[in-house]
């Protein structure tokens, strides 16, 4: 069986594994809000909640990675 490696599968490959992770950590943060203090959060609004950390958790991985992408793109490369 070939295996695709190529650049571009491998980055949306990544993407998808990080967008599931952080829908994965809104629905914990989202059910620990929940569990932990039910009389100001509703189980009606979870899957809202749980959406919208998620997004939350996502956009701040993203700007964590831009900001190391730049740093590491200004950064000089050392030759040995």
């Amino acid at each position: 069986m070939a295996i695709d490696q190529s650049k571009k599968k491998r980055t949306v490959f990544r993407e998808w594994i990080i967008f599931a992770i952080s829908m994965g950590a809104g629905a914990h943060v989202a059910l620990g809000m929940i569990l932990h203090a039910p009389e100001r959060w509703d189980w009606n609004h979870t899957a809202t909640h749980t959406i919208l950390i998620g997004f939350a958790i996502y956009g701040v991985i993203q700007i964590i990675r831009s900001f190391r992408w730049i740093l590491k793109r200004k950064r000089p490369t050392e030759s040995t």
